[in-house]
């Protein structure tokens, strides 16, 4: 009887570790994205503002020939 109780703990104990695992991959993901996406939406409001990657506002890249 005793043995039957520490194996259903075990294997009680073992999915929730699973569960746990997943759960935090989840969270990561989650904050991953959100932060890519937060990053993408600054890159293409400077963009739509003028404002190139180097800070440089309002000046246009002309090559002279």
């Amino acid at each position: 009887m005793a043995q039957n109780a520490i194996a259903f703990t075990n294997s009680f104990l073992e999915y929730l570790i699973v569960f746990g695992v997943s759960v935090v991959v989840v969270l990561i993901a989650c904050f991953l994205g959100v932060s890519m996406k937060k990053s993408k939406n600054a890159k293409m409001e400077m963009e739509a503002v003028g404002v190139d990657q180097t800070g440089a506002a309002g000046q246009e890249n002309t090559e002279e020939s």
